[in-house]
C-alpha cells in the first residue's frame, strides 16, 4: 500500500470515529427480531443502535454454504442524521455492506 494510500485510509477512519464519536459510543450493535425467505436470500428485521440512538433497520443478505461453515453477505441503507450523526460532509444516505464469516 503507497504511502497516499494509507494517509486517505487513516483519514477516513479518522473523519469515521470523529463523526461516530467512537470514544463515547464505541459499539455499533443490530439485534434481529425477524427473519425470513426473500427471493433467493433472506431478510432480517431489527434494531441498529448506533451513537446511543436505536432505529428499525432492515438487512437484505445470502448466505453461501460451505459445509462446516459459509458466508453471510448482506446490506442495509440508513440516513445518519437519524442517529444525530451530523459531521461535516456526511452523506444524506449510507450504504453498509457486511460480509460475515461462520463456522460450525
Amino acid at each position: 500500500m503507497s504511502t497516499q494510500s494509507l494517509r486517505g485510509f487513516f483519514l477516513k477512519n479518522s473523519h469515521a470515529k470523529d463523526a461516530l464519536d467512537a470514544d463515547k459510543y464505541p459499539t455499533i450493535r443490530f439485534n434481529s427480531t425477524a427473519v425470513s425467505k426473500n427471493g433467493s436470500g433472506y431478510k432480517t428485521n431489527g434494531r441498529l443502535t448506533l451513537r446511543g440512538v436505536t432505529k428499525p433497520v432492515v438487512i437484505y443478505f445470502t448466505f453461501e454454504d460451505h459445509g462446516h461453515g459459509g458466508i453471510f453477505r448482506g446490506n442495509f441503507k440508513f440516513a445518519p442524521r437519524s442517529f444525530n450523526i451530523t459531521h461535516d460532509g456526511t452523506p444524506n444516505e449510507l450504504t453498509i455492506s457486511l460480509t460475515v464469516p461462520v463456522t460450525q
